[in-house]
């Protein structure tokens, strides 16, 4: 990779780019096959002009937990005290899709103070209501925008993350929801844990 495009990539976690160059990035990085995936990986969310931005911030996201092929943790969040559990992502997009709920929270992130962030853990026992031991998605290969990688089916939602190699250890993901987001990606990057 160039360091143009980690520059760019950069760019997308700090003050965002366009969905356009987003998609040019995702496009020019080598695919990954379903093993490359297996393991934890700490996330965090790119600016790019989706309807979500910052939504993943107003939550204590840490990333995804892929344990097989047939068993994927598609939120693992973490408590105050830094315990990790895992969130059924059906409960959470029930809240995300309430037009009324997705302004209130779309208003809150923008009115954020980039210097003194919003506290996530004052929702904690919101999310831990949410909390769930089964695994909420599954890992495949797939053709996306012409070329096969691995991707994470959500098992009771219409959407699809699609991952992408920046290194050995860092991947970018692509959110693909079905219905009215239209064709912009929810983009993310992610962290392996080691």
């Amino acid at each position: 990779m160039t360091s143009e495009n980690y520059a760019k990539i950069l760019k997308m976690q700090t003050t965002g780019v366009t969905q356009k160059e987003a998609f040019v990035i995702f496009d020019s990085l080598e695919t990954v096959n379903k093993q490359f995936m297996i393991g934890k990986w700490r996330g965090s969310e790119c600016k790019t002009g989706h309807i979500m931005d910052g939504m993943l911030s107003i939550a204590p996201w840490y990333g995804k937990l892929f344990i097989s092929s047939e068993a994927v943790h598609p939120l693992v969040f973490t408590d105050r005290e830094g315990k990790k559990y895992c969130v059924d992502p059906r409960k959470v997009f029930r809240i995300i899709n309430n037009t009324v709920t997705m302004k209130l929270l779309a208003g809150l992130t923008r009115k954020l103070n980039p210097v003194r962030k919003f506290d996530s853990h004052k929702l904690d026992l919101v999310f831990k209501s949410f909390k769930t031991y089964r695994p909420k998605a599954r890992l495949r290969e797939i053709k996306y925008r012409g070329k096969i990688t691995a991707a994470m089916i959500y098992d009771e939602l219409a959407i699809i993350d699609v991952f992408k190699k920046i290194d050995n250890d860092t991947i970018i993901g692509v959110m693909d929801i079905k219905g009215r987001y239209g064709t912009k990606g929810y983009f993310f990057i992610m962290n392996r844990e080691k």
